[in-house]
């Protein structure tokens, strides 16, 4: 266990703490000073955690089996391809500095292989991480009741109102307060009190009008059930999980032909058909033939947005014609 049973403040201990401070900074920096008001200061917190990781790699973790070296060789071929891929590209230079963000968080990852190492540890940063998104979803609902000191440079517009809180998008709130939501009920077994936090953190996500993180959420609750359920199969770890994802995949698939029988039966389209999912259905369309000419190593990471225009549909031209918009990226996790 090497220093985590003594005593004294320990490397590993700093670079623990450093990542509950960076947790919390990652929810909750903004600055009025930035074009952006979020996404700057978060970087920038993550850049300095991500430092902090290098140097306590450099001095404390090379060679070490317990700094999770499988998980981290992952990380890191991961991004090695990135960088082969961003050589080959059109535009190496724009794509190189795109590695920017993605080289931060393989730090960042390697950084938690050196200091997390016990569930303890885990639990105590979840403990930081949640508290933080409290703070910010008190923000989110002050929001809506029309407080709020920050100087936003718009206020009269939809992402405002949708209560975007300290992440200045709803939508980034909603990836944000989903994962927030499956830690708290996590943590509930360690301590009631973080009940009324998962009910804070659901009343936001509600007012973000974010139907992707409900559907999260939901997708979470399934799967717990499922897990639950798998119990009967057996005690076997491994046939439990796959019993657990049957199950999901099963659910999962009658609840998809529900939605789509109702989206017909209304839309008469099988699909959804608001305004951004037929903006999505066209971006992938052009994603997909992107995706057939450069299959191996793609345009380069941060090139879509440079690539993307020459395989626009006819609906997207319109769209940028008539709004001045476009995808930067696939929207697309797959």
């Amino acid at each position: 266990q090497g220093d985590m049973t003594g005593s004294g403040l320990s490397p590993e201990r700093l670079l623990r703490a450093a990542a509950g401070l960076w947790a919390a900074g990652l929810v909750l920096a903004l600055s009025p000073m930035t074009l952006d008001p979020a996404g700057p200061p978060k970087m920038l917190a993550t850049g300095a955690f991500a430092a902090l990781a290098a140097l306590a790699w450099a001095w404390n973790g090379r060679g070490r089996q317990s700094a999770g070296p499988g998980f981290t060789a992952l990380v890191w071929a991961w991004f090695a391809w990135q960088a082969v891929c961003a050589l080959a590209s059109d535009f190496p230079a724009n794509s190189l500095f795109a590695l920017r963000e993605p080289l931060a968080w393989a730090l960042v990852a390697t950084g938690a292989a050196l200091c997390v190492r016990w569930p303890a540890h885990f639990w105590r940063w979840a403990a930081a991480l949640l508290a933080a998104l409290c703070l910010s979803s008190l923000y989110g609902i002050a929001q809506r009741f029309g407080w709020d000191p920050f100087p936003w440079g718009m206020r009269n517009v939809a992402e405002y109102r949708l209560s975007p809180a300290t992440f200045a998008n709803p939508n980034v709130a909603g990836h944000a307060l989903a994962l927030g939501l499956v830690i708290a009920g996590a943590l509930c077994a360690r301590s009631a009190l973080t009940l009324p936090a998962a009910a804070l953190l659901f009343a936001h996500l509600w007012l973000t009008g974010m139907r992707g993180g409900m559907l999260a959420v939901a997708a979470a609750g399934v799967m717990a059930l499922a897990f639950w359920d798998a119990g009967r199969i057996g005690r076997f770890h491994g046939r439990r999980v796959a019993g657990a994802l049957a199950i999901f995949v099963l659910i999962g698939a009658m609840g998809a032909g529900v939605v789509a029988a109702r989206t017909h039966a209304r839309q008469g389209l099988w699909l959804p058909g608001d305004g951004s999912m037929v903006l999505r259905y066209n971006g992938w369309h052009g994603a997909a033939r992107m995706l057939a000419e450069n299959p191996a190593t793609g345009v380069g990471p941060g090139n879509y947005a440079l690539e993307n225009a020459a395989y626009w549909t006819d609906f997207e031209r319109r769209w940028f014609a008539l709004r001045g918009m476009k995808n930067g990226h696939a929207h697309n996790e797959l």
